[in-house]
């Protein structure tokens, strides 16, 4: 992974992001397809080469150019590092592309929480685990975006409809990640979140 020639042929998934409401793609999460999950290479090994971190954000916006839309939103992940030494990539692309943070970047770090503070409205933050210290980092950043994982539906209606109500009032835009099928769909909707992306509209889409 630390040879840019090793990774020629990147190969990205658009997953539409969809108002759970009235079913429109509202976006998409632009996604490499790798042999190490996202979270990780953005996390880890993009953060140690940054000729790698800067190709991949390449070779994802031409991605994206092959069916761009003005009136959708994309997420582009990048690691917290390739933003803090190049900020000017936030003037290169359209003001529909957001950058995709992992939390893991800089849970622990001031000095990048402050740094987020300051392109707060360019960024969608993923990974965010939901105890009380972390919601108060959403707080301090306030980030346009939040992606919250499927982990939410493991926890009770009134803890789910409470992180989703503080998710909604503090982003633009709160995602729940990974929803499967139609039951988890009409749990998260009765319980406040407005968007998400996963399997379910893959699965039964044209059903809708």
């Amino acid at each position: 992974m630390k040879r840019r020639g090793n990774m020629k042929e990147l190969r990205f998934q658009l997953e539409a992001i969809k108002n759970i409401n009235t079913y429109d793609t509202v976006g998409f999460d632009v996604l490499l397809r790798a042999g190490i999950p996202n979270h990780l290479l953005f996390s880890e090994y993009c953060s140690i080469n940054p000729d790698l971190d800067e190709y991949i954000l390449q070779k994802a916006l031409e991605t994206v150019c092959n069916s761009y839309s003005s009136e959708h939103i994309y997420l582009l992940k990048v690691s917290l590092a390739l933003l803090v030494r190049s900020p000017e990539y936030l003037s290169k692309v359209p003001t529909n592309f957001f950058f995709d943070l992992n939390s893991n970047c800089f849970i622990s770090n001031v000095d990048y929480i402050e740094a987020l503070q300051k392109i707060n409205e360019r960024i969608f933050i993923d990974g965010m685990a939901l105890g009380h210290s972390n919601i108060d980092i959403l707080r301090r950043i306030k980030p346009y975006g939040i992606k919250i994982d499927r982990e939410i539906l493991g926890t009770s209606d009134d803890d789910m409809k409470r992180y989703l109500e503080t998710a909604n009032n503090i982003a633009e835009i709160a995602i729940v990640k990974r929803i499967e099928n139609h039951h988890e769909l009409e749990r998260i909707r009765s319980l406040g979140a407005s968007y998400a992306h996963g399997y379910v509209f893959y699965e039964g889409e044209s059903d809708v």
